[in-house]
């Protein structure tokens, strides 16, 4: 029986980190009334656990690539984090202004695509040792370190930025307009499928995908950074501050 290779747990560990780094950012754009960090670790954990239903759920499409990826993979990992956030926090006392729609759906959001990002990353670590039998720590870091860098910058960080556009519909919902709760939420749904899906299907076809990220992650942070503002500006802490 070989024996447990421990250098994977240091590669796992760095895995992570991406998710932490922007965690870290996506809670701190919340200035007005931090929510406690207790929850927010635990939306995280728990968007980490989705990545198991999920990736059941996609496992039939896995001999369809473009269908798993582009179409099957959007729906499935947007909708599970979606009622992750909507079952179990919307309702919560802590959840109480529009922005929090946004810090808990990214929680969920980073959550799953660190655990994505650990399974994809200790895979091609470890696919030397198991497919070729060679054991040099260096030479797995070779399969690894552009697929790190892809998902650390873009991937992991898309994830929130996807999840935010229903994050953001949550809270407005809830907050601002209750009246059109179903439309609001569906859209938010929606834009945040197609933001995932188009990135999939951009990040799958080299070199013209290339350029197409050049439209899309700005276009991406635009929006979200818009849904930002607008969340700050209906939180109920700022009509405080201001008077």
């Amino acid at each position: 029986m070989p024996a447990f290779p421990v250098d994977i747990i240091p590669v796992v560990i760095l895995s992570i980190a991406p998710g932490i780094f922007w965690l870290w950012y996506f809670y701190k754009r919340n200035t007005l009334e931090p929510e406690p960090k207790a929850l927010v670790a635990q939306v995280f954990f728990f968007g980490m656990i989705c990545l198991a239903p999920a990736a059941l759920i996609e496992q039939p499409f896995r001999p369809y690539p473009f269908v798993q990826t582009v179409i099957v993979a959007p729906i499935v990992e947007e909708l599970i984090k979606f009622l992750l956030v909507y079952l179990w926090i919307a309702r919560r006392t802590d959840f109480n202004e529009p922005m929090d729609g946004i810090v808990y759906a990214s929680a969920a959001a980073l959550g799953f695509a660190s655990a994505e990002n650990a399974l994809y990353i200790a895979s091609a670590y470890l696919f030397p040792q198991i497919a070729l039998d060679i054991h040099d720590p260096a030479y797995g870091l070779q399969w690894v370190w552009k697929i790190y860098l892809v998902r650390a910058f873009l991937t992991v960080p898309g994830h929130a930025v996807w999840s935010a556009m229903w994050g953001y519909a949550i809270g407005w919902a809830r907050f601002v307009d209750p009246a059109r709760t179903r439309p609001l939420i569906v859209k938010g749904v929606l834009i945040s499928i197609v933001l995932h899906a188009f990135f999939n299907f951009l990040v799958n076809d080299y070199p013209i995908g290339a350029a197409g990220m050049l439209f899309l992650v700005p276009l991406m942070w635009k929006m979200l950074d818009d849904r930002i503002r607008r969340a700050i500006e209906q939180s109920p802490f700022r009509k405080n501050v201001d008077e």
